[in-house]
C-alpha cells in the first residue's frame, strides 16, 4: 500500500515537472488554454518541411464569471519553447532580473494572447542584432507555451502540441 502511494506521488511530481499538468493554481474560476500551430497562410498544421516557418499561438481565455489575476516578471507574458525530446531547440523566454511581478487582472471573457513565428531562437541575437533563424532537421518536436500562474483559477486545455518536420 505504501509503495503504491509513493509511486503515485512520484508520478504526480514527474507529470507536473514535465508540463503534463496544465493547471497552474487551484481555485474555482476557469481559464481555458488554447495552443495551435499554423503554417504561414494561417492553416492549422502539425507537419512542416525543414526551413519552413510556422506560427505558434497561445490563448488564455477567462471563461469564468469573475476577474482573475496573474503576475509575471517575464516580458512578453507568454513565451514559447520548441523541444526535441528533453533538449530545448528554441525559446522566446526573456528573463528580466530584479523586477517584482505586479498582479494584473484578467476580467471575464478577456483573453491573454501570445504569438511567435518559429523556428526562431530569441535567446540568441546575431552580431547584426537580428533574430537567429533555426532550421529544424527532420524529426519529432514539441512546442509549448510558458505562461504566468493564474491566481484563483483552474487552467484547462492545451498549452502545447507535437509536430513533425519531414524531408
Amino acid at each position: 500500500m505504501m509503495k503504491t502511494i509513493a509511486s503515485m506521488v512520484i508520478a504526480s511530481l514527474v507529470a507536473a515537472g514535465c508540463g503534463l499538468v496544465n493547471s497552474k493554481t487551484g481555485g474555482n474560476g476557469n481559464v481555458t488554454a488554447s495552443f495551435s500551430l499554423t503554417d504561414t497562410t494561417g492553416q492549422i498544421d502539425t507537419t512542416f518541411a525543414p526551413g519552413q516557418n510556422f506560427y505558434m499561438t497561445f490563448l488564455l481565455i477567462n471563461t469564468s464569471g469573475k476577474t482573475v489575476t496573474y503576475a509575471s516578471a517575464n516580458f512578453p507574458l507568454i513565451n514559447f519553447e520548441v523541444l526535441q525530446g528533453d533538449s530545448i531547440i528554441g525559446v522566446t523566454l526573456y528573463a528580466i532580473s530584479n523586477i517584482v511581478p505586479i498582479p494584473v487582472k484578467l476580467p471575464p471573457s478577456d483573453t491573454l494572447r501570445g504569438e511567435c513565428e518559429a523556428p526562431i531562437d530569441l535567446t540568441t541575437i546575431s552580431p547584426q542584432h537580428t533574430l537567429v533563424h533555426i532550421t529544424l532537421a527532420p524529426g519529432q518536436y514539441f512546442a509549448k507555451a510558458i505562461y504566468p500562474g493564474i491566481s484563483g483559477a483552474n487552467v484547462s486545455g492545451a498549452s502545447g502540441a507535437g509536430f513533425t518536420v519531414h524531408q
